[in-house]
């Protein structure tokens, strides 16, 4: 479910977005090798030896470059892309990442913040400001600066050194995956609980759900990558409203009821299929804590494990959302379901 948080806290980086739209957009090309901030977004962009960019940089599903002696006047943002710092160029400002990926062996005047996404400093890279990371990883060589005492404990420590190379640190490796596999055992605990609940007292709309997930799951994936693809669109359409504004935390709360409601309904399913002789509450909780350990493993793989965790969350928000759909309601392929209507 640390999709989830990721996705969360995309949107909190919307709010910056709609502001650097209206600052790249408002200056004008300025004279030799200066230019003005931009927000790169499906296409590439490189800040090339001796230029200066006055502005802001926001990168969205994208890759920035920042070649050496290049400068950047302004703050970096990285939304589910990615940013490269070489050794000799400079930013006079923030870095936030979300959701992406940032390799800095440069110059970073002001603060770090890293938000569910990753960012590799290099033997030559300096943070003058604070270093902070929440729910990701700030990857650190043996020459960067110590985090503060009071940052240290925000900071996950990393297995590998910067730019992918193994460092000289095995404990890290281990410490990081012994965290991971904590957190992952929690997570199956908590939503295990909360499975056996839900089935609990919503018997009848977990299984109505749990049936559009298994007998439409084209659909409910298809479903899935259309909301994570339009909400960014929809906040920023929130934002120019500026009256709905309000509106957006509850936008997010909705999302992620019906992104649990879907995971706990799969996790029902596969505590039917199962065949565990025991009640309709404790087979939810155990299918759903299967579901959940058996994606937070996966989330190990480096590099394509998040896939899993990813496609099943959006799964179970898909298949949820056109429960709400009277065209899909109401379908009780689960056999105890149908049991629970009979008796009532």
């Amino acid at each position: 479910m640390k999709t989830l948080l990721k996705l969360g806290f995309v949107a909190l980086l919307v709010l910056a977005v709609a502001f650097v739209t209206g600052r790249a957009h408002a200056g004008t090309l300025l004279p030799d090798k200066t230019i003005p901030g931009k927000v790169v977004m499906a296409e590439d962009f490189v800040l090339n030896p001796g230029e200066t960019m006055e502005g802001d940089l926001t990168v969205i599903g994208a890759e920035a470059r920042l070649r050496p002696e290049s400068r950047l006047n302004g703050n970096l943002s990285v939304l589910g892309g990615k940013a490269v710092v070489e050794h000799g160029a400079l930013v006079n400002g923030n870095v936030s990442v979300t959701g992406g990926q940032v390799f800095i062996n440069g110059h970073v005047l002001g603060n770090l913040s890293v938000f569910g996404g990753e960012v590799n400093l290099g033997k030559e890279a300096r943070v003058d400001g604070k270093i902070r990371a929440f729910g990701g990883a700030v990857r650190r060589g043996t020459a960067v600066v110590p985090l503060a005492p009071a940052d240290r404990l925000r900071a996950s420590l990393p297995p590998y050194g910067p730019f992918g190379e193994e460092n000289s640190y095995p404990e890290r490796m281990v410490l990081h995956v012994f965290w991971k596999i904590t957190l992952a055992i929690i997570w199956t605990i908590v939503l295990a609980l909360l499975g056996g609940v839900a089935a609990l007292f919503i018997p009848n709309v977990m299984s109505e759900v749990a049936g559009v997930a298994i007998k439409k799951w084209p659909a409910s994936l298809a479903v899935g990558v259309a909301i994570a693809v339009l909400v960014p669109i929809v906040v920023v359409a929130f934002l120019l409203t500026i009256v709905l504004i309000l509106a957006i935390p509850l936008l997010f709360l909705a999302l992620w009821a019906l992104a649990l409601l879907g995971w706990v309904a799969i996790g029902l399913a596969i505590g039917e299929r199962l065949g565990l002789n025991l009640s309709e509450p404790w087979r939810a909780a155990i299918g759903t804590g299967l579901l959940t350990f058996l994606a937070s493993m996966a989330d190990l793989v480096p590099c394509i494990g998040w896939v899993v965790p990813a496609g099943l969350t959006l799964w179970a928000l898909g298949a949820a959302t056109l429960w709400l759909y009277p065209r899909y309601g109401g379908e009780l392929p689960l056999s105890v379901s149908s049991q629970v209507v009979d008796a009532s």
